[in-house]
């Protein structure tokens, strides 16, 4: 995904989980790092196989269906 988008989903998880911005900083020193390394690791592996192997009408549902698992991968990394 990107830098941001990790950012911006530790930080609003964890404010709309009652936390203060204080907590949110601390969730993103100790997260960051392996999720974006696991980021960097998926994507561009996925896009590339994506758009070398898959049909172009299957494309979206393949990114789609790699996403569900990125974003449950991401939400465990919120919750520990």
């Amino acid at each position: 995904m990107s830098p941001f988008y990790i950012l911006a989903f530790f930080t609003g998880i964890t404010l709309m989980d009652g936390h203060d911005l204080e907590i949110a900083r601390e969730k993103i020193k100790s997260e960051f790092f392996p999720t974006f390394i696991v980021d960097m690791s998926v994507w561009p592996a996925a896009q590339f196989m994506n758009f070398k192997y898959v049909p172009i009408k299957h494309q979206v549902m393949v990114v789609n269906s790699i996403g569900i698992f990125y974003n449950t991968f991401i939400s465990y990394m919120q919750r520990i």
